[in-house]
């Protein structure tokens, strides 16, 4: 009796797998059939348009990277290299502390650009110029001081309170200030104990 139950259920495991199996073969049979209805011309013309987007620079959107992986695979793996590249350009360039760090970015990445070859090139390029031009419309760039010395200058303003051409002043004037009130509260202190243990 148990072994007709044992049977009876590694039938049933059996037909759910084939029913599983038959499930997969129909939808991938659907998916071919919904993709071979797409005429040549759409095709066609679908193509090009990712083809326009990737020369001027713009960002794909994910129903075109699979496209592209399905249709096009060396198309594809150019855009995911050009998409990779943006990803750490848009790092690099928010990263920078001044415009002319901006700046250097660029010129790097121009460099490196003038190694490649092959159509990763024209993407390439297209991209940086494109990621370049927007990064500078921003509010972000907009902040940057021009050198990384106008930052240094900008944050010890801030931090030690000294005002245009006083940095020096600013910043002795603050050590002086912390120090007085160290010995202020150590005096505090000292008195505090000396009530406590008499």
């Amino acid at each position: 009796m148990i072994t007709v139950s044992v049977s009876a259920k590694d039938k049933s495991e059996h037909m759910e797998q084939k029913d599983k199996n038959t499930i997969w073969r129909e939808t991938i049979a659907l998916m071919e059939k919904a993709t071979v209805n797409v005429n040549e011309k759409d095709r066609a013309a679908y193509e090009q348009k990712i083809m326009q987007k990737l020369k001027s620079g713009r960002k794909l959107t994910s129903d075109e990277m699979e496209y592209l992986r399905v249709y096009q695979p060396e198309l594809y793996r150019s855009a995911c290299r050009v998409e990779n590249a943006r990803k750490v350009l848009k790092t690099k360039l928010k990263s920078c502390k001044s415009k002319q760090e901006v700046q250097n970015v660029i010129s790097v990445q121009q460099e490196y650009l003038k190694a490649l070859d092959g159509t990763d090139k024209e993407y390439m390029t297209a991209m940086v110029q494109r990621e370049c031009q927007e990064f500078k419309k921003t509010s972000e760039y907009a902040r940057l001081p021009e050198t990384t010395k106008q930052e240094k200058r900008r944050e010890k303003k801030i931090v030690f309170g000294g005002e245009s051409g006083d940095e020096e002043a600013g910043y002795d004037r603050n050590r002086v200030a912390l120090l007085g009130y160290s010995q202020i509260q150590c005096d505090t202190i000292t008195q505090m104990a000396q009530a406590f243990t008499a």
